[in-house]
């Protein structure tokens, strides 16, 4: 551990006495690490996927930002034609209707033309990007055979999903 001193200088507070194990290792082992462990196409075959698969993430998501993004203000535009001259009431307190409650009934009020529908689609539709993300990159390690991370990026769906749909049951 280095400490810093009243002169702001770096000293060694570790003691000097330490330990250091070596494990016994195959001579091919050593030889695949120094060797940079796969072949340059092998290298360059994995960067490739990679980054078109962080491409591909990354479109996504900026995809879906933004149209959500403009399927609120679109909606926000529209109440304030409608409605935007009335005057507000914050002292009184007004629940949200019941067609917009669950996600079957904000899609048929935002396809009526409905600006609260609208609105509450965008929302949604920002809501949803990152859970498909997952599910997204889910597949992708199912089609690459990553066990583990299918098996975390499983909790992760889960999760969601009993966060988003456990208050209706």
């Amino acid at each position: 551990m280095y400490k810093i001193n009243s002169g702001f200088r770096w000293s060694l507070t570790a003691s000097a006495d330490s330990q250091v194990f070596l494990l016994p290792v195959n001579q091919q082992d050593i030889d695949f690490v120094l060797s940079g462990g796969l072949d340059e196409q092998e290298k360059v075959a994995l960067t490739c996927r990679e980054k078109q698969f962080a491409n591909l993430i990354a479109n996504f998501l900026i995809i879906g930002v933004l149209l959500a993004s403009s399927v609120v203000l679109f909606g926000g535009i529209s109440y304030l034609l409608n409605q935007g001259s009335g005057l507000a009431e914050y002292h009184i307190f007004r629940e949200i209707s019941t067609e917009l409650r669950s996600p079957i009934t904000i899609v048929a009020a935002a396809l009526s033309g409905n600006a609260q529908g609208i609105i509450q689609l965008g929302i949604l539709l920002l809501i949803a990007t990152p859970i498909i993300r997952v599910i997204i990159s889910g597949l992708t390690f199912l089609v690459r055979g990553e066990f583990v991370y299918i098996i975390i990026t499983s909790l992760v769906i889960s999760s969601l999903t009993y966060s988003l749909f456990g208050a209706y049951y």
